[in-house]
């Protein structure tokens, strides 16, 4: 089974707890605005 991950509202800023939570995703869907490529590249890496 996939674990899919839904997040929004990051403004920025990805916190611990929520990397960890992440790192253990398949898929990674963000609502919202990505409004800094410090923040896409996080969230790239976090599916690797």
């Amino acid at each position: 089974m996939k674990k899919i991950s839904i997040i929004a509202d990051t403004h920025g800023l990805l916190r611990d707890q929520v990397k960890d939570e992440l790192a253990s995703s398949d898929i990674i869907i963000h609502g919202g605005d990505m409004n800094t490529a410090v923040l896409v590249k996080q969230l790239y890496c976090s599916g690797q």
